[in-house]
């Protein structure tokens, strides 16, 4: 998609000097710092689901809504790929805890392409994308969130913070309520994503300013509270544990 194209170029303008503005503000890796990444709370949403419930699906998927499926699938790969990865380098939980709510987003993606028998673009490898833009997307932020642990935190805020923008953008484009609702679920849950980047910055005094939704989003965000998102997106209560 274009927006990804226009996500590259600014990752190509900003990435040297998003490093020097974080470098003067990352503390040394102390045991009390480790233990407060360790224990402090990533908000996970809760991710028990059933494959079949795929609530008020409209009986035509039109081109559009083909695409907005095929692409937020490799989107949340992007994510869980990029966590993996930092994760490995790093060893901070909170990578790897929302690098496994990222594969059930990718899950829920899928059940509505075999719902509706589309392809599934997803390849899988780790940094393996159908979207060329989205690999070169996956090396680009590997490459600003190695420099230091501020930065691998920054990309994940980022990476929250883009998600967010496009599902707001897809939830408003479909009236298919199967889209909305599962797009509401990925977003409920990026929204605690994003907080949860956040507050690790705030540990390492550094901040995070959103590049793709409002400030008014962000600050409601963050001021709110983590959400449960099987019930925050409208699911029966008898699909949530």
């Amino acid at each position: 998609m274009k927006r990804v194209k226009k996500v590259l170029l600014a990752f190509a303008l900003v990435m040297i000097g998003t490093s020097l503005l974080f470098s003067s503000c990352s503390k040394s890796t102390t045991d009390d710092q480790t233990s407060y990444l360790k224990s402090s709370q990533v908000a996970i949403e809760d991710e028990s689901f059933l494959q079949d419930c795929i609530c008020n699906p409209a009986d035509t998927i039109y081109p559009f809504e083909i695409e907005m499926l095929q692409f937020m699938r490799e989107e949340e790969k992007l994510a869980h790929d990029v966590y993996v990865t930092l994760y490995g380098q790093f060893n901070v939980p909170v990578f790897n805890n929302i690098s496994k709510s990222e594969q059930i987003h990718m899950d829920r993606v899928l059940y509505l392409l075999n719902y509706y028998n589309i392809p599934d673009p997803a390849l899988p490898g780790i940094g393996e994308f159908s979207n060329p833009d989205l690999e070169a997307l996956y090396n680009a932020l590997v490459e600003q969130g190695s420099a230091s642990l501020v930065d691998a935190l920054t990309v994940g805020a980022t990476i929250e913070d883009l998600d967010i923008s496009d599902l707001n953008q897809h939830i408003g484009e479909t009236e298919n309520e199967a889209i909305q609702l599962i797009f509401g679920h990925l977003r409920c849950g990026s929204t605690n994503h994003l907080k949860a980047f956040t507050n690790h910055l705030n540990f390492h005094n550094a901040q995070y300013t959103p590049q793709y939704i409002s400030q008014e989003e962000f600050d409601e965000i963050l001021n709110g509270t983590f959400s449960e998102c099987m019930t925050a997106v409208g699911f029966p209560t008898s699909y949530a544990e």
